[in-house]
């Protein structure tokens, strides 16, 4: 039998990617999904945060889903852990819900409407093998856009990146880590 634990463990990274950014809306959530932010590390566990809310951003429900990635790694370059465990295409997801405080998140989205994006002339890049990649994504029933970058973006992006990093870290606290 020839061993196939690099094809096996690429199909578990498919489908941790599908289970972070395809996130079904939770029984409990409001009507609208409204906005997502995903932070891929190079080398590291990845994570999804997924907000659902009515107009006007009432009653936001954050689903956060955690993907282990560095245990679901070990499983597949470390013998002795992937007999103990299996070399399964599952990935290992924790995933957590909670009610975000209303008036803070609907601040943060305030905030957010007053940055403008420049969508020509960015700035083209190499190579990245290292870092953070992010994924925002935000809907309305009018629009919506998706904007993915390595480490703090193209400099015409600060302003929304700075923001980014400041959602990421009022949702990681929401959610206690």
């Amino acid at each position: 039998m020839v061993e196939q634990r690099h094809a096996e463990f690429r199909i578990l990274e498919e489908k941790a990617h599908h289970a972070l950014e395809y996130v079904a809306t939770p029984k409990s959530a409001p009507p609208f999904w409204v906005l997502q932010f995903c932070a891929y590390p190079a080398f590291g566990d990845a994570h999804s945060y997924t907000i659902f809310a009515e107009k006007d951003y009432a009653r936001p429900l954050l689903r956060h889903t955690h993907w282990k990635r560095v245990y679901d790694r070990q499983r597949f370059l470390d013998p002795m852990m992937g007999l103990r465990e299996g070399w399964h295409t599952e990935p290992t997801l924790a995933v957590s819900e909670v009610a975000l405080a209303e008036p803070s998140f609907a601040a943060l989205m305030q905030k957010r409407q007053q940055i403008q994006i420049p969508s020509n002339d960015i700035e083209t890049y190499g190579i990245t093998i290292d870092g953070w990649r992010f994924s925002l994504q935000m809907s309305n029933f009018k629009a919506g856009f998706r904007l993915n970058w390595w480490g703090d973006g193209p400099p015409e992006w600060q302003e929304l990146t700075g923001w980014a990093r400041e959602l990421e870290v009022f949702l990681s606290q929401a959610v206690g880590e």
